[in-house]
């Protein structure tokens, strides 16, 4: 995954950061993100900011930050294969060794997203954990087959494996076993935590699998609220997906919800808002 985070050019100015960069075709984030359709999954628009964010910062005379929250994330237009990419990002406000950073991807000129990053400073070294898979106590209700016939998703950007109980329309709960051989730790350090914004990815697949039972189309990211990343997870660890269903319409759905392992809380979220997008 590390090279779809590089940039083509980074503009410094004070309190301000602009970089450039594409994602080529042949980039293997594209083979299991709706596949054959060449779009680039919503969490890359903040991964995009995430990075970029932290090159300010670390301009700045902060060299350890980490992504604390996002207070709002709209995304506007999809991003295709081998477009020139904007990324702008500049500092709005900081308080207690706590940042606020407003962030934008462009195309073309155009606004694709945008949103409010928050950082603070790192508090504890990074830990280096072992790779040991656990296994949930509760009985699987379905595998990772019947979550592929609900969404778009496959190896190597699927991170559902399995569903461990669903009331259609209104709730679901899944399990993601984070694994040193995912995607994200591709060309990563030993020891690296899954990246937060990640975490939004776990969660949209999960509730893409509740919102897409009986509906056919694209489920899109609208707009992400109130996301707090509580804890880091590593390798070895299971997550526990819980998604809850707002307000939920034909062609769009609302949720909220947590992740959670058995001893902490890693991910809370406000609200996620899809768009159903028809085949074309």
């Amino acid at each position: 995954m590390k090279d779809i985070l590089e940039f083509t050019s980074i503009d410094m100015k004070e309190y301000e950061c602009i970089a450039t960069k594409t994602v080529p075709s042949s980039a293997m984030v594209f083979e299991g993100h709706f596949p054959g359709m060449s779009i680039l999954p919503g969490v890359y628009h903040i991964g995009f900011a995430y990075e970029v964010s932290r090159e300010l910062l670390l301009s700045l005379g902060y060299a350890s930050v980490e992504l604390i929250g996002i207070l709002k994330f709209n995304f506007r237009k999809m991003i295709l294969p081998d477009q020139i990419i904007t990324i702008r990002t500049s500092l709005i406000k900081e308080s207690n060794n706590k940042w606020e950073l407003l962030c934008s991807n462009h195309v073309e000129g155009e606004l694709v997203s945008s949103g409010v990053l928050m950082f603070q400073e790192q508090p504890h070294e990074k830990e280096v954990r072992h790779c040991i898979t656990l296994h949930s106590s509760e009985m699987l209700k379905s595998g990772v087959d019947e979550v592929c016939a609900k969404i778009p998703n496959r190896f190597p950007i699927l991170h559902v494996d399995g569903i461990l109980s669903i009331l259609p329309e209104k709730e679901i709960r899944t399990i993601k076993n984070i694994s040193a051989n995912d995607y994200v730790f591709w060309g990563q350090e030993p020891g690296s935590h899954f990246p937060e914004y990640m975490l939004l990815e776990v969660f949209a697949q999960s509730a893409g699998t509740l919102f897409m039972q009986d509906r056919d189309g694209l489920p899109l990211l609208g707009t992400i609220r109130g996301a707090i990343f509580a804890n880091r997870t590593y390798p070895g660890e299971q997550l526990t997906i819980n998604v809850t269903t707002s307000r939920v319409f034909s062609d769009k759905c609302i949720v909220s919800g947590t992740i959670e392992t058995d001893n902490k809380r890693i991910l809370e979220l406000d609200s996620l808002i899809f768009a159903l997008k028809a085949y074309e």
